[in-house]
C-alpha cells in the first residue's frame, strides 16, 4: 500500500498565524512535497492556518523556521501515530526537535536525505534523530549537484497564489566563501590564512579553524553549500506551470540572482567572475514571456554595475530588489565576513535606482562586534541609501542561527537593552515612515487579497509591484480583484491607507479554489 505524507507549511507561523511576507509563497514545501511524490508516496500540501482536521497519514512534515516550534508542535499532536519530521531553516536547530518531539529534522537539502530517512525510520546522514530527549547526528551529506524541480502543481494548497509572490529557486546555496574574523564564543578565531579568500574552486570552502562560510549571522553556506545554478529548461517549464496555475508574480529566488551561471561550478567566489550577462538575459527574457511581473530577489553589491542593473531595469522594471548592507562600518563589514564594502552597497543603490528599481535596504542591529560607533555609521548609511533611492529600510534584530558562525552567539540587545541597536532601529522607523509619506497622493495597482486581521470588514491589497501594503476601509467586498488606489495616508511604517479608484479586474476565485491540491 502507498504510504500517505502530510506535509505542512507553518514558515512565518509562529505559535499559530503568520503575521508577516503574508504575500510570499516559497520554495522550501513545495519541493519536499515533490521528492517525495518522485518517490513514490502519495503526498498532501498544505499551509498552517488551513490546515484541515482529520486525516490518517503514514508520516507527516513540517516546514518550519527557527520560532514556528509551537506551530509544528501543534500539528504533531493532532498524528501522534504517524512518522514525524521537520524540515526549512528551523530544522538546522537540534533543540526543535525536542520542543516539538518530532523524530527527525532534515537539516539542509531534502532531496536525498529524505526519502532515505522515511524509507529507513533509522538515523541517516543529513538528518536529526531524536531518542527520547536525546538528538543524534550521523553527519552531513555531500551536496546535491543539480537541485530538485518543484512540480508546480502543488501551488494549488495556497489559494492566494493568483496575488502572491511566488518564489522560483534560480540559484542554490551562496557563492560567499569568507568567513568572520570575530572570536566566536568557543574560542575559534580567523588564522589569516588567507584560504577563504584568495584560494581556488572548492578549497575556499575548507577553513583549518573550522570556521563555517559565508557572512557569520547566515546559515545558507553552511546548508546548502556553495552556489549551483537550476538549468534555464527546468526553470522555465516550472514558471509556464505555475502561471497555467494561476501565479502571476514570479520571484527568481537566489541568495545572490548575480550568481547564476556566473562561473565554474559549484561557484565559490562571491566577487569573481562578473555576473554572467548573456546567460541572466536569457533567463529575464523567457521568464517575462511567461510571467506578468518577474522580481529578482537578492543581489550582492560588489557584482552590480552599470550593465547589471540595466539588464534588471529591462526586465524587473519597476519592482524592488534587496540588497543586503548589514552595518555602516566598514571595519565590522568585514570582520562579520560580508564580502562587498559600503562603497559598493551605496553604488548599487544608486545604480538599480537609476536603472528603474526600487531598492530595499537590509541591515542587522545588535551584530557581535557592535558598537555605538558601528551604529551611528550604519544611521549615516541608512540615509544615505535613502538619499540615492533606497525606497524601504528594513532592520532585523540579531539572532543566532543553527549552522552559522555566529550560531552560539547570544540574541542581540534590543532596542530596550542598547543605545546603539535603539539608534539603528529608530532611524529605519523614522526614514521607512518618512518614504510613506511620499506616497500619499500617488496611484498604485494592487490586488485586493486578504481580509484585514483586525477588522476583516476591511481588506489589505498587496502592491503588484512590491511594496508597503495597502489597507482599504470597507474593502472586504473586493476581495478577487485588481484595483487602482489612491494612497490617503500612512499608517505605520509598514503599511498605508488607500482608496479605491477604479477596479481593473475580478479574478475568478471559484476557478482557482477548486483545484484539490494535488
Amino acid at each position: 500500500m502507498t504510504e500517505r505524507v502530510l506535509v505542512v507549511d507553518a514558515l512565518g507561523a509562529g505559535s499559530g498565524r503568520r503575521v508577516r511576507s503574508r504575500d510570499v509563497i516559497g520554495v522550501g514545501p513545495r519541493l519536499v512535497a515533490s521528492v517525495l511524490r518522485e518517490h513514490g508516496y502519495e503526498v498532501e500540501l498544505a499551509e498552517f492556518e488551513r490546515l484541515k482536521e482529520g486525516g490518517e497519514y503514514d508520516c507527516v512534515g513540517v516546514s518550519v523556521m527557527t520560532g514556528d516550534e509551537r506551530a509544528a508542535r501543534r500539528v504533531f499532536e493532532r498524528h501522534p501515530d504517524s512518522f514525524k519530521f521537520l524540515g526549512g531553516p528551523g530544522a538546522a536547530d537540534p533543540n526543535a526537535l525536542l520542543k516539538t518531539r518530532a523524530d527527525a529534522a532534515i537539516v539542509g537539502e531534502c532531496e536525498r536525505t529524505l526519502p532515505e530517512l522515511l524509507e529507513r525510520r533509522e538515523p541517516v546522514r543529513g538528518a536529526y534523530w531524536r531518542r527520547g530527549d536525546d538528538v543524534e547526528f550521523p553527519g552531513p551529506r555531500p551536496i546535491v549537484r543539480r537541485p530538485a524541480s518543484p512540480d508546480p502543481r502543488f501551488i494549488r494548497a495556497y489559494p492566494t497564489r493568483w496575488a502572491a509572490r511566488v518564489y522560483v529557486e534560480v540559484v542554490r546555496g551562496c557563492s560567499n566563501s569568507h568567513r568572520t574574523t570575530l572570536e566566536l564564543p568557543d574560542g575559534r578565531r580567523c588564522a589569516d590564512c588567507g584560504r577563504c579568500r584568495e584560494g581556488e574552486g572548492e578549497e575556499r570552502w575548507e577553513c583549518p579553524e573550522g570556521i563555517p562560510p559565508g557572512c557569520g549571522f547566515c546559515s545558507v553556506p553552511s546548508l546548502f553549500g556553495p552556489s549551483r545554478s537550476r538549468p534555464l529548461r527546468d526553470i522555465v517549464r516550472e514558471v509556464r506551470g505555475l502561471v497555467k496555475e494561476g501565479v502571476r508574480r514570479i520571484v527568481l529566488s537566489a541568495s545572490d540572482v548575480l550568481d547564476y551561471r556566473r562561473g565554474e561550478e559549484p561557484l565559490t567566489d562571491p566577487r569573481h567572475p562578473p555576473p554572467n550577462l548573456d546567460a541572466l538575459e536569457r533567463l529575464l527574457r523567457r521568464v517575462s514571456k511567461r510571467a506578468e511581473v518577474v522580481f529578482a530577489e537578492n543581489v550582492k553589491a560588489c557584482l552590480v554595475n552599470e550593465e547589471v542593473a540595466e539588464l534588471l531595469g529591462e526586465y524587473c522594471r519597476g519592482t524592488s530588489v534587496s540588497v543586503g548592507v548589514e552595518t555602516g562600518d566598514p571595519g565590522l563589514l568585514r570582520a562579520v565576513g560580508k564580502p562587498s564594502t559600503v562603497k559598493e552597497a551605496l553604488r548599487a543603490v544608486r545604480l538599480l535606482r537609476r536603472a528603474g528599481l526600487r531598492p530595499h535596504v537590509y541591515f542587522v542591529y545588535g551584530l557581535p562586534g557592535q558598537t555605538l560607533a558601528s551604529a551611528r555609521a550604519t544611521v549615516r548609511v541608512m540615509r544615505r541609501a535613502v538619499e540615492l533611492g533606497a525606497e524601504k529600510v528594513t532592520v532585523y534584530r540579531f539572532r543566532p542561527l543553527p549552522a552559522s558562525a555566529f550560531g552560539n552567539f547570544p540574541p542581540g540587545p534590543s532596542p530596550r537593552e542598547s543605545r546603539a541597536s535603539k539608534l539603528i532601529a529608530d532611524a529605519a522607523r523614522e526614514l521607512n515612515t518618512r518614504l510613506k509619506r511620499r506616497l500619499v497622493g500617488d496611484e498604485i495597482e494592487v490586488f485586493v487579497a486578504e481580509r484585514d486581521l483586525k477588522n476583516p470588514k476591511n481588506a489589505v491589497g498587496w502592491p503588484v509591484l512590491g511594496g508597503p501594503k495597502v489597507l482599504i476601509k470597507g474593502g472586504s467586498k473586493l476581495l478577487g480583484t485588481r484595483c487602482m488606489v489612491r494612497v490617503e495616508g500612512v499608517i505605520s511604517d509598514k503599511m498605508v491607507a488607500g482608496k479605491v479608484r477604479k477596479v481593473l479586474e475580478e479574478v475568478d476565485l471559484e476557478a482557482l479554489e477548486s483545484r484539490v491540491p494535488t
